[in-house]
């Protein structure tokens, strides 16, 4: 990272709610499947493929972070994210 050869996308999401008392964004699996697919094969928005045309390799990886001062919470999202098949 310290050489600065990073990307950094913000991902779609498609609303607020709030679960279990936490404000969260709703996000839509296959979209965001596509989107990542789309971005690790070097597209852009312009040559974005069609939505429903993303083949996830089974190799995708999101890390996931606690930007917060409340523990756990990273890890909590990400047991709903595997619990939930994403």
């Amino acid at each position: 990272l310290a050489g600065g050869n990073i990307d950094f996308y913000t991902l779609p999401i498609e609303g607020y709610e709030t679960v279990d008392g936490q404000d969260v964004n709703m996000v839509d699996p296959a979209r965001l499947r596509s989107e990542v697919s789309r971005i690790f094969a070097g597209g852009d928005s312009a040559s974005a493929p069609a939505m429903d045309t993303a083949v996830s390799t089974g190799n995708e990886v999101v890390d996931i972070r606690n930007g917060t001062a409340t523990d756990g919470l990273g890890a909590a999202l990400a047991a709903a994210m595997k619990a939930s098949g994403v």
